[in-house]
């Protein structure tokens, strides 16, 4: 017969739905700060998507987006409320715990 641990089960499906939908969601932040500028947003958008730091290949304006993404990541992962908030959720949710802080926030700026 097997052993089906349910509590193991559960957090596995839970952390599988933050990696699949919740990295793949945080966003909303970052295209408010991007305000009306198409080309903002967007690089502001893609920098997730990113590897390395030449960004020649992008104009000016989204090099723009894509270091205001950056500039707000730190000054965002650097705040003590952020950094607390983070500290409750991360003996359940270990790494992902920063994420779902990330999409707490998004959820009040939405709903504001």
């Amino acid at each position: 017969m097997l052993k089906v641990n349910f509590l193991e089960t559960t957090l596995t499906l839970q952390l599988f739905v933050i990696n699949k939908v919740i990295l793949n969601m945080n966003f909303l932040a970052h295209v408010y700060l991007s305000g009306d500028n198409f080309s903002l947003t967007i690089g502001n958008l893609i920098e997730n998507r990113l590897k390395g730091k030449n960004l020649t290949n992008f104009s000016p304006m989204i090099q723009k987006g894509i270091i205001l993404n950056r500039k707000t990541d730190v000054f965002t992962d650097n705040h003590p409320l952020f950094k607390e908030c983070v500290s409750l959720l991360f003996p359940i949710y270990r790494l992902y715990s920063r994420v779902i802080v990330d999409m707490y926030f998004d959820h009040f700026l939405a709903s504001n």
